[in-house]
């Protein structure tokens, strides 16, 4: 019998079976040496399935129609005209090693062309153009035909499956899956369902130790603690009370020895006093930068924190506890690198202390943007120091 070579195949085992029943159809005879397939390949024999397919253009559509008034293209690679030879007649009584080449070499490789959309439009610019949803004659057949396997030895049609029912030879491929319609196995709707990939429920499943713990971790940085209250009922007579201990309080001293040494620091202790300002209700000892409990306690039981004066020796001229600050200590180290050395960011803070009713003041802390915290009581009575050494 002879065949024109755009009829011919080699003859592989697998081409064989995919094959077997289709007379129009042949092999080259296996009685060429492998010196003359060269040549055939040159005359249009083929090592796989030929399939007739419009290439993408640079935007990733198949052009369909480009003529004057009539213009039309498969998006996203979809050439609804494919056409696989010899398929139809493979599907129509195919074993498992048939299924498996189908699936493997041909569906896998072709799957945009099974369903997508075809834009028409008269205009070559698109500009008020029709979609339309459609099905290839090639995804009709691979969607409408009885010949995936199922564990039970049965063919079924792939709506009836999902990729788990599938034999492990066939390449786990959910694109595929999706445009034939096939089931959705567990993990992979709960994927869809939640915008998580299935690869990371899987590694969830794997360590849920780790999980658990990674999960605690985040709930400790998302749960705020409460910032404590301390209500001025009578702020007139606070003032009052504030302005005379500020006459019988110490002038700050400095004696000239190596460096600059404050004589007069012993004279208050803002610790106890900031601890008891700052503590809210549940115990827990609040930072008034980033509102966060401080990271640890001492042995004794008591948190540890920095007393940070909130100015420096130029605006504060006398001893007060009242205008320190409770601060963890990388709040400390960022107030006193990005506000205590720097004067104009002093006079900016205490320009918004003294005008502003508001507890929460802006801060700038480098690159950081965030604010400072007040209870009300120490709030005021830090504006009165101020107002009073005016």
């Amino acid at each position: 019998m002879y065949l024109k070579p755009c009829e011919l195949y080699f003859g592989s085992d697998e081409m064989r079976l995919y094959f077997s029943g289709n007379n129009a159809i042949g092999f080259v005879n296996t009685e060429y040496t492998e010196s003359s397939r060269t040549l055939f390949e040159k005359l249009g024999v083929a090592d796989s399935v030929r399939v007739s397919r419009e290439r993408q253009n640079g935007r990733g559509h198949v052009v369909l129609e480009d003529r004057h008034g009539c213009h039309e293209r498969g998006l996203d690679g979809f050439d609804p005209y494919i056409d696989v030879e010899g398929l139809e007649i493979a599907l129509a009584s195919p074993v498992l090693e048939t299924s498996e080449f189908i699936w493997n070499n041909i569906a896998v490789r072709h799957f945009l062309c099974i369903r997508g959309v075809v834009e028409s439009c008269s205009r070559q610019t698109y500009e008020g153009s029709t979609k339309e949803d459609r099905i290839s004659e090639f995804g009709h057949l691979l969607i409408e035909k009885t010949w995936l396997p199922f564990s039970d030895g049965n063919l079924k049609k792939p709506g009836e499956l999902s990729l788990d029912d599938l034999p492990e030879s066939f390449i786990r491929d959910e694109k595929l899956a999706q445009k034939l319609g096939m089931k959705l196995d567990l993990i992979a709707k709960l994927a869809e369902e939640t915008g998580v990939t299935a690869e990371d429920i899987e590694l969830l499943k794997l360590h849920p130790t780790e999980f658990q713990q990674w999960k605690e971790a985040i709930a400790a940085v998302m749960e705020n603690p409460a910032f404590p209250e301390r209500v001025s009922f009578d702020q007139e007579r606070r003032r009052i009370k504030l302005a005379e201990q500020l006459e019988d309080s110490s002038t700050k001293k400095y004696e000239q020895v190596d460096r600059s040494v404050r004589t007069t620091r012993g004279a208050i202790d803002p610790t106890p006093w900031l601890r008891n300002q700052y503590t809210n209700d549940a115990g827990q000892l609040i930072c008034q930068i980033c509102k966060e409990e401080m990271p640890f306690r001492k042995r004794d039981g008591e948190y540890y924190f920095e007393a940070v004066e909130a100015l420096t020796k130029d605006h504060f001229t006398r001893e007060n506890e009242e205008q320190f600050l409770a601060l963890c200590p990388l709040c400390s180290a960022m107030y006193k690198e990005f506000v205590k050395s720097d004067e104009e960011a002093m006079v900016e803070l205490k320009h918004v202390i003294r005008t502003t009713d508001e507890c929460v003041l802006p801060l700038l802390l480098g690159d950081l943007n965030t604010s400072i915290r007040f209870v009300e009581t120490h709030f005021q009575d830090i504006r009165t120091i101020l107002e009073e050494q005016e």
